[in-house]
């Protein structure tokens, strides 16, 4: 486990376990070509699930965009691409990589 201020990730195989404020969100990893999406978000449940077939910058933003869908679930689409955007390039800039590819 590893925490960052107000994150903690629980790592284990292709699942991630964060808890963001009192929200706990899981994170599955794995291959989403029959659903053509590079990553969905299941509010109801908490649970984000990310293709891991995207270039390191294409998967931050996903991971981005599909937990804004669970953090702020009544932002419009167009609400959430532009926080996405920002947030994926300012995270990028400050040099963030994936060091464990799954």
């Amino acid at each position: 486990m590893c925490c960052d201020s107000n994150i903690c990730y629980f790592l284990n195989k292709a699942s991630v376990k964060c808890f963001m404020a009192d929200k706990k969100i899981k994170i599955v990893i794995r291959k989403l070509g029959r659903e053509r999406a590079l990553g969905q978000a299941f509010e109801s449940d908490n649970l984000i699930e990310i293709d891991p077939r995207q270039s390191e910058k294409e998967f931050l933003s996903t991971v981005i965009h599909e937990t804004l869908h669970i953090l702020f679930p009544n932002l419009s689409e167009k609400m959430i691409i532009k926080n996405e955007k920002s947030m994926c390039d300012v995270i990028w800039k400050l040099g963030y990589r994936r060091n464990d590819k799954h």
